[in-house]
């Protein structure tokens, strides 16, 4: 039976810091690079995981995928599910960046479809409506308004605001784009 890790109380605080301040949260991470090399594998990374995470909310361009793809193999064999789901989005963002559509797709719909306790409504809604940009980017309205919907089903369980307006103004704006302006009310 494996033990549950237990990551240290740093990088816990910071990875709750991620949403609202990547930029410190990000400096914070940095300043551990050094000492995370003494660190056993699964504080690397879970460290590496939280700086994938950083940038994504930084909006900096990811260059490469050698980093995600050791994550998300790490945890599809010793990690935990919620960590998965975790690995699975940011290797989609960063193949998103890397303008390698077909496996962003397939990694945004793996971090959908993993299992967990938790409904993961946040992400999945990010994972959608990330989706219907790529189908948007790529003329493929109609699959975009599939995945923007469900974006925004998955908006509506986080009772925020902000997030809920972002992905029913995408909805919105893909409607217009195909002269569905009547629908965009629906």
């Amino acid at each position: 039976c494996r033990q549950k890790t237990v990551y240290p109380n740093t990088l816990l605080r910071i990875d709750s810091l991620i949403i609202h301040n990547p930029d410190s949260a990000l400096y914070m991470l940095d300043l551990l690079d050094d000492f995370m090399s003494t660190q056993p594998e699964e504080i690397q990374v879970y460290h590496c995981l939280l700086k994938t995470k950083a940038r994504e909310e930084c909006h900096q361009h990811h260059v490469s995928d050698l980093q995600m793809k050791r994550v998300a193999r790490y945890y599809q064999e010793n990690g935990s599910l919620e960590r998965l789901v975790e690995a699975y989005f940011l290797l989609a963002c960063v193949y998103r960046d890397l303008n390698d559509v077909s496996l962003a797709l397939e990694y945004y719909q793996k971090a959908i479809e993993v299992r967990t306790n938790n409904p993961y409504h946040s992400l999945r809604s990010r994972a959608y409506n990330q989706m219907g940009t790529l189908f948007t980017n790529q003329g493929m309205h109609f699959e975009a308004t599939d995945v923007y919907r469900k974006a925004c089903f998955h908006a509506l369980f986080e009772c925020d605001s902000f997030e809920i307006a972002g992905r029913y103004m995408n909805l919105a704006r893909n409607f217009a784009i195909h002269n569905k302006i009547d629908s965009t009310m629906k």
